[in-house]
């Protein structure tokens, strides 16, 4: 049995995953929703006033021939916030129902 855990500091490869995961139903997802920044490899331009920019060359497409949400990322199939009091006292509510979701699914 396999689970995944999300939240919301993953992007691009982190989105990816899920995604994948996700359109293969490979089991549940767990956490908060992803970043949603996953537009494939971009090649950087210099601009004349020194700054630059980067510009996306290529879209993700799933295997339903959908491209990936970009700017809304991959939502969990269960819901559990990454409370910060929570880890600061050695608790993960994610991690723990991740190994609940486990074992029901070795029954």
């Amino acid at each position: 049995p396999k689970v995944m855990l999300i939240n919301g500091n993953a992007g691009s490869g982190g989105d990816a995953f899920p995604w994948g995961f996700k359109t293969l139903k490979m089991g549940p997802i767990i956490g908060e929703r992803t970043l949603g920044i996953l537009v494939g490899p971009a090649t950087g331009h210099q601009l004349i006033d020194g700054g630059g920019i980067t510009v996306p060359d290529a879209r993700l497409y799933g295997p339903d021939g959908k491209w990936f949400a970009e700017g809304y990322g991959v939502t969990p199939d269960i819901e559990i916030w990454d409370d910060p009091a929570q880890l600061a006292k050695g608790v993960d509510p994610q991690l723990i129902r991740a190994v609940d979701e486990v074992k029901k699914l070795m029954r």
